[in-house]
């Protein structure tokens, strides 16, 4: 599975790159615009995003509960990826194109929901 979904999460928005483009959602309970895009990509693809500690906690659940795989990425794993790739910027746009990126190496392809 290389097809993939980068979210950038804080505490009151989500951004998401998709590949071709950003999209913004709003960080709330229940995630209702992210779950509508989401369930508008198909099934075959995964989510990929830095654990980020409560902030992270319903897009976890979400994709739990719609049984997307998604990918928890260590924090260090992207600021080495930054250094690699040579982008020197840092905003939520960038973050989620490079979660992006690591998605799509074959590492970061076999990732399952956990289960309750």
């Amino acid at each position: 599975m290389s097809v993939c979904i980068g979210i950038d999460v804080g505490k009151q928005e989500l951004v998401a790159f998709d590949g071709n483009r950003h999209y913004t959602f709003s960080n709330e309970e229940g995630l209702q615009a992210l779950r509508q895009f989401l369930i508008s990509k198909g099934s075959s693809f995964k989510v990929v995003f830095e654990p980020t500690s409560t902030y992270s906690r319903n897009l976890e659940e979400l994709c739990i509960d719609l049984g997307i795989p998604f990918v928890a990425i260590n924090p260090r794993a992207i600021h080495h990826l930054r250094n690699l790739e040579q982008i020197r910027s840092k905003s939520d746009k960038s973050d989620s194109q490079l979660l992006y990126i690591y998605g799509k190496m074959d590492r970061a392809g076999k990732a399952l929901p956990r289960m309750h």
